[in-house]
């Protein structure tokens, strides 16, 4: 039974998850007579699995997908223009770290939207951001910015996600001034 002492280190490190797990490894730990240094590991890495769990659906959460797909489920032989070897080395995410941008060109229908949110969920799982917003909502957002003297501070904000989805682009008007943000936006990326 997790002593007050113990429970106590772990509120104030925020250790929630091995606080709750503590009472059950122990109890293997005896039996199994486990060393300590085994008994650390096995908590401590219970505790950064649950963490990045966490931190992954938060995350999910944040990057406001319309929908959660996965690139596994997308189907290649329905939609067979959609180069599956590029696709596969996309998954690698090394355009992630190269400071890449990803454009998906098609008519609707044949899963831009699908591949595009399937790759970003790719990258949260392994450990990055995402945020997607159709191009309409982000002619919007500029437009409202430009008005209220915020757009450089919003162009920040929109360069922190590792990964910005603008989907639909092409469907909405935008006027010079709009268009040189959206540039920037892009840009910058």
């Amino acid at each position: 039974m997790v002593t007050h002492h113990l429970k106590e280190a772990f509120d104030r490190l925020n250790l929630t998850h091995m606080a709750a797990i503590y009472d059950h490894h122990a109890e293997e730990a005896s039996k199994d007579s486990i060393s300590y240094l085994e008994f650390l590991d096995k908590l401590l890495w219970a505790e950064i699995d649950a963490k990045r769990e966490r931190t992954t659906t938060t995350n999910l959460k944040l990057a406001k997908f319309p929908y959660i797909k996965a690139i596994d489920s997308f189907d290649f032989d329905f939609q067979p223009s959609a180069n599956q070897r590029k696709i596969n080395e996309l998954k690698t995410l090394a355009f992630v770290e190269r400071s890449e941008n990803v454009v998906f060109l098609g008519p609707p229908g044949v899963g831009k939207t699908h591949l595009a949110v399937g790759l970003a969920v790719c990258a949260i799982k392994s450990g990055y951001t995402a945020y997607f917003l159709s191009a309409h909502e982000l002619i919007s957002m500029i437009q409202e910015n430009i008005v209220s003297g915020r757009i450089h501070r919003k162009l920040k904000t929109l360069n922190k996600p590792n990964i910005l989805i603008i989907d639909e682009v092409g469907y909405a008007a935008m006027d010079d001034e709009v268009a040189h943000y959206f540039f920037q936006i892009v840009s910058n990326r």
